[in-house]
């Protein structure tokens, strides 16, 4: 089953009969889905082997997020993303917002929008300037 057919199932609210065929008394045209390089050759047959619910399968693949269902722990760990700001290096964008300061999400939405610079590079001097004095 392709991202794009479930994307397109779930933009129309049919996302629940993603992959189960055209109806009651119809034969059903049952789509394989690929998870982690094995192929299932449905989203029922895949959600039974992986020990899951199927609308786990199927929001996955809506998602793009395949690979990580009833996958370990360390493979669904997100790391975060390095930044840089005022020429200091961060390992994510949440711990440079809460050393400077600021609440957890808003490098994140600064960098989104591209506003309030002015704000970020503020809280960045003033951090550099306690850890010169510290």
């Amino acid at each position: 089953m392709s991202h794009a057919t479930v994307s397109a199932a779930h933009a129309t609210g049919r996302l629940a009969q993603c992959g189960l065929g055209q109806g009651k008394g119809l034969r059903r045209s049952v789509m394989p889905v690929r998870i982690r390089g094995r192929v299932y050759t449905s989203v029922r047959s895949a959600a039974r082997a992986l020990k899951v619910s199927e609308s786990t399968i199927r929001n996955a693949v809506a998602k793009g997020r395949e690979d990580f269902v009833a996958a370990p722990a360390s493979m669904k760990t997100r790391r975060g993303t390095p930044v840089n700001i005022a020429g200091v290096e961060f390992p994510s964008m949440r711990s440079a917002a809460l050393a400077l300061g600021l609440k957890p999400t808003y490098i994140r939405t600064v960098k989104a929008r591209g506003s309030c610079q002015q704000r970020l590079l503020a809280a960045a001097m003033a951090y550099l300037a306690r850890q010169e004095a510290a």
